[in-house]
């Protein structure tokens, strides 16, 4: 059991490293954590994130039934889980805006181009520059 957990272990680090190029996520600091008990909402929750934009921090959570899945559900799971690093601008003035506080105008282009520029990128890298 334990060979199998170091296995699954080094397996989502290689997904993180190689989505982290994909969705051009080099600046982010991504940190995973492993958790012992499984998610409060059931053993379907395979892991969880906790983004902060300001200072490019990603908190991995991973759940032991991850141990349970196959290679590509953990894959998919790495590549879910990191795409929050992306929108979690939008998210954060959504939240702001569930509080009642008032966001700008300014506040809602910056996001929304921080997204778009983010997206761009993932395209453009996977599909190459055609603009030459």
């Amino acid at each position: 059991m334990k060979q199998k957990r170091a296995a699954v272990l080094r397996e989502l680090d290689g997904y993180i490293e190689k989505w982290r190029g994909i969705l051009h996520l080099e600046d982010w600091r991504i940190k995973k954590f492993i958790v012992r008990k499984e998610h409060v909402d059931g053993p379907e929750i395979t892991a969880q994130v906790t983004t902060d934009s300001p200072y490019m921090l990603c908190s991995l959570e991973v759940f032991p039934s991850i141990f349970e899945r196959t290679r590509s559900e953990r894959e998919h799971m790495v590549v879910h889980e990191l795409c929050h690093c992306i929108v979690n601008r939008l998210d954060e003035l959504m939240r702001r805006l569930q509080g009642g506080h008032i966001v700008t105008d300014k506040e809602r282009i910056d996001a929304l181009e921080n997204v778009n520029q983010k997206l761009t990128g993932i395209l453009i890298g996977l599909v190459g520059d055609r603009r030459r």
